[in-house]
């Protein structure tokens, strides 16, 4: 049965019509596809209300400043006229100065003139910039300037010292204005927004604009009596806004609030599968008084899944996921970013790995020819800087080193260059493909260490899979590093690798794999129990993976204080007396299932409080999440495919649900944890990594999501909070004891 997909827009991106987009990308996803262009202070309001009964499209005959006839559009609904500067000065925001918003005011002033008593305004990013100055001369305001000459040009604005505004005051006798708000500033000030920034080119005139922006905000400070920041917003519409309000005298209702009223959002969610909101700059839109919150709003109401497709969709991507997008695809309006959407969004719909972004991250590595190059700290640019730098000033270093071989951290890179040793045994989702092959891998993981922890990281491939050989290899190469991260080794293997090694070097070592895991995934279940109101000694806990991170999670678990652990792998739970198990699971087996339980992945599901998977894309069905208990807790973690997708764990009745992906609400990603470990461990000079850092780590990064922001879509912070690592750090630097 195909899904049915609301697609939903402003009627404006970008200052062109969305309708014919909305079409566009409506053609290309094979689904069952609605559109909707709806209003806002952006947007024509006409365009998306024509098929709403409640509301009529008339049109009336006025006067422009150079005397030519125009034919404008405006609305009826009831006893209420509601005008829109965007549709009436069909402006496309080329960032010119201009007084088109004359054209509104002689709208407004042919109604009252008529008889209307009740009239609406919409401002908008109508690419008005003139404070609503021209639309209040049509209105019969007078600006004068020093010389108490009229003002009448746009650009003259920082001229005005004064106005007159008996005519006005006389026309709107008995006149009851509501002007839309659609943002939270006050759409006024010498700056200038973002957008005015934007789309102003031309230093000149934004220097200008600026000006018109700060003279107009002090004549309304002291007219009106009131206070604004000195640097508010001037905005897309040009500070109109909050001239209109003040000269109008006019009531200010959330646009939010009409189109709730009017637009029925309930039944636009609850028939629809999907959402997926289109816009450019989505982050400055998602605004309570704006429908794209609303919108989100519904989505997480009716547990809906929401796709954004926007321009800053992978710039802003982390805020979205947190505010509680499904997932965000960038967008531009040529033809090839359409398709490249619509094969995301259909391979999405069909519940496949994103086709898409194969070729992508093929091209976006074979650009630069890897993702790593050694860049030195110091310049060598003429002879007495290769002396320092080389013979004959090296010599001095290392003749000190070799007296003292701590000297090392003091004078070489040591302190804080780390190896990332891989054997490529177990890569990522991709199983046993070989040291080689895996290298792109370690590449990414190094620029991790280095991006979130200012860690120097070196990729080793070992073309061995021999343990002895790998343990030999890494302790002859460990002088010149200050820390061994272990990656992508296959278990059994990797824990007896990392055991020996640990006891070998004076230097930490850390299996990623493992511990990075198990850290984060214990920092998650720390949260979720507080949402859920459960104690740790009270939980069931089921780990379906028995490899490196399903051990060390197991451990993590205990250390926590949970007693009920039952732990899986392809034949069922793991048992104490099972003569197939090898000796980490017998270890293992010694310290879980208290009960000696046996049996399959469902059996042990029964009952249980939390799901953990670190196995295989599908293995965790909904009628297994519905044997569990109440308010149950689900961790899928397999990549790219998860045991089990959030919708369905939620429709089966989990409360709190995470995965490994970044699409997906509370990722649960070991990138939290290990630059930020070793970061600590670097800086603290620590000969091994305790399970007392690990714990630490843990709990700083639950602790980062405060008791007021915790919500069952939000339990661990965000990948790219620049708190992480430092918390993460410090923690461990003080958990260290020789």
């Amino acid at each position: 049965m195909s899904k049915k997909v609301a697609l939903i827009a402003g009627s404006f991106i970008s200052g062109i019509s969305s309708i014919e987009l909305l079409k566009a990308i409506q053609g290309k996803i094979d689904a069952d596809v609605d559109i909707y262009a709806l209003p806002d202070g952006y947007g024509n309001i006409y365009e998306s209300t024509e098929d709403l009964k409640s509301f009529k499209v008339e049109e009336l005959t006025v006067m422009n400043e150079a005397g030519e006839e125009k034919l404008l559009k405006y609305l009826r609904h009831d006893d209420r006229v509601i005008v829109s500067f965007s549709s009436i000065v069909n402006y496309k925001m080329k960032g010119e100065l201009n007084s088109t918003s004359y054209l509104a005011g002689a709208l407004v002033k042919k109604l009252i003139e008529s008889g209307e008593k009740k009239i609406t305004i919409s401002v908008g990013g109508s690419g008005v910039n003139d404070a609503a100055v021209g639309f209040l001369r049509a209105m019969g305001v007078k600006f004068y300037n020093v010389l108490d000459e009229e003002v009448k040009e746009t650009r003259d604005i920082y001229k005005i010292k004064r106005f007159d505004t008996t005519e006005l005051d006389n026309l709107i006798k008995g006149v009851d204005f509501i002007v839309f708000k659609y943002s939270k500033t006050r759409f006024i000030g010498y700056r200038g927004t973002t957008y005015q920034n934007r789309l102003i080119k031309d230093n000149l005139i934004l220097e200008i604009f600026e000006r018109n922006m700060e003279n107009f905000q002090y004549l309304l400070q002291n007219h009106f009596d009131f206070k604004v920041k000195s640097v508010e917003a001037a905005g897309a519409g040009g500070g109109s806004m909050l001239s209109l309000i003040k000269f109008l005298n006019a009531k200010v209702v959330d646009l939010g609030e009409f189109l709730e009223k009017y637009f029925n959002f309930d039944n636009i969610t609850q028939k629809s599968d999907i959402i997926i909101l289109v816009d450019d700059y989505l982050s400055l839109k998602l605004r309570k008084e704006s429908f794209r919150a609303l919108v989100l709003n519904k989505a997480k109401q009716y547990d809906k899944e929401i796709i954004g497709l926007a321009l800053d969709a992978e710039e802003e991507k982390a805020s979205f996921i947190e505010q509680g997008f499904t997932r965000m695809i960038d967008l531009t309006y040529d033809s090839e970013s359409l398709d490249r959407a619509a094969k995301i969004i259909n391979n999405y719909l069909k519940g496949e790995d994103d086709m898409a972004y194969k070729e992508e991250a093929l091209k976006f590595h074979e650009e630069k020819r890897g993702k790593l190059e050694v860049v030195p700290k110091v310049e060598v640019n003429n002879a007495h800087d290769l002396a320092l730098a080389y013979t004959p000033g090296v010599a001095e270093p290392c003749k000190l080193i070799h007296e003292d071989p701590e000297l090392q951290y003091k004078y070489t890179a040591k302190g804080n260059l780390i190896a990332v040793v891989t054997d490529g045994s177990a890569v990522l989702g991709l199983g046993n493909i070989g040291s080689r092959a895996g290298m792109p891998v370690m590449e990414g993981k190094s620029i991790l260490f280095k991006k979130f922890g200012n860690v120097d990281a070196f990729p080793i491939m070992l073309d061995t899979q021999d343990v002895d050989e790998i343990v030999n290899t890494v302790k002859n190469i460990a002088p010149g590093f200050g820390g061994i991260n272990l990656e992508d080794i296959s278990a059994p293997r990797c824990f007896e690798i990392e055991r020996k090694l640990d006891e070998m070097l004076d230097i930490p070592v850390f299996h990623d794999d493992q511990y990075g895991t198990a850290i984060v995934v214990t920092a998650a279940l720390i949260n979720a129990c507080k949402l859920i109101k459960k104690e740790y000694a009270d939980l069931k806990v089921v780990i379906n993976g028995s490899g490196a991170a399903g051990i060390a999670i197991a451990y993590m678990m205990l250390n926590l204080g949970v007693k009920n652990i039952l732990i899986c792998d392809s034949k069922g739970i793991i048992y104490r007396g099972n003569e197939k198990n090898n000796w980490i699971k017998a270890e293992i087996a010694e310290k879980t299932n208290p009960n000696n339980e046996q049996g399959t992945l469902k059996d042990a599901m029964v009952g249980a409080d939390v799901f953990i998977g670190v196995s295989a894309p599908g293995v965790l069905t909904k009628d297994m999440v519905k044997t569990m208990n109440k308010d149950a807790v689900v961790f899928a973690m397999a990549n790219p495919v998860p045991e089990i997708y959030p919708d369905e764990a939620k429709e089966a009745g989990a409360k709190v649900v995470g995965t490994g992906r970044s699409d997906f609400p509370n990722q649960i990603n070991n990138s939290l944890a290990f630059p930020g470990i070793f970061r600590g461990a670097l800086d603290r000079r620590a000969k091994t990594i305790t399970f007392d850092m690990k714990v630490a780590a843990a709990h700083a990064i639950a602790g980062l999501v405060s008791d007021e922001d915790l919500t069952a879509s939000h339990i661990m912070p965000d990948m790219f909070d620049e708190r992480v690592p430092k918390v993460v750090a410090k923690a461990v630097y003080d958990a260290y004891r020789e």
